[in-house]
């Protein structure tokens, strides 16, 4: 249905991705955005902050500021840009930690939060932003459960019981 839709408007609604499908529109973003970190070294310890920007010439940014461009369409180089490599580093560690604990952890709870969390650091490599979202909250909640002891130290069948243990009857109100 949705391959239809598309293939009988690919040359209106969607005539400008199917024209730049294969252009390489990345690599000049991404080669800016080194020469700027080039001129000012010092901002890869610490970032640029949360609006910080990167000269990007050529390209007009999001806003309408001629050339400063204040996103970079690869998580881990928006990272940077934001928080630096302090900042690249202490995420990194703490989803790595979560995934080691996830990975060794004994019910699948563990292990599928782990591999999501997986997903997400490779997504990171191509797209991968981070933002205050749905999807940036359950991954912090991914995160939680794999630290989470007491979690991870049940089986699948306690957990099951757990979820699905029957409650008691709610109170009734008085009349």
């Amino acid at each position: 249905c949705s391959t239809g839709f598309y293939m009988a408007n690919n040359r209106g609604i969607f005539g400008k991705i199917t024209s730049r499908f294969s252009d390489n529109t990345r690599e000049y973003v991404y080669l800016h955005f080194a020469a700027d970190f080039n001129d000012h070294p010092t901002d890869l310890i610490t970032g640029r902050s949360m609006k910080g920007t990167y000269e990007c010439g050529g390209v007009e940014g999001e806003d309408g500021n001629g050339g400063q461009r204040d996103v970079v369409e690869c998580g881990y180089l928006n990272n940077i840009l934001k928080g630096g490599f302090v900042y690249l580093l202490l995420y990194m560690s703490t989803m790595i930690a979560a995934m080691r604990r996830g990975f060794r952890c004994h019910n699948a709870l563990g292990k599928a939060s782990a591999w999501m969390l997986l997903f997400q650091m490779t997504d990171m490599v191509y797209f991968g932003i981070h933002s205050f979202n749905l999807k940036s909250y359950m991954l912090w909640m991914l995160v939680a459960i794999c630290f989470n002891r007491t979690l991870m130290q049940k089986t699948d069948d306690e957990l099951r019981n757990m979820l699905y243990a029957p409650k008691p009857e709610l109170p009734k109100w008085k009349q």
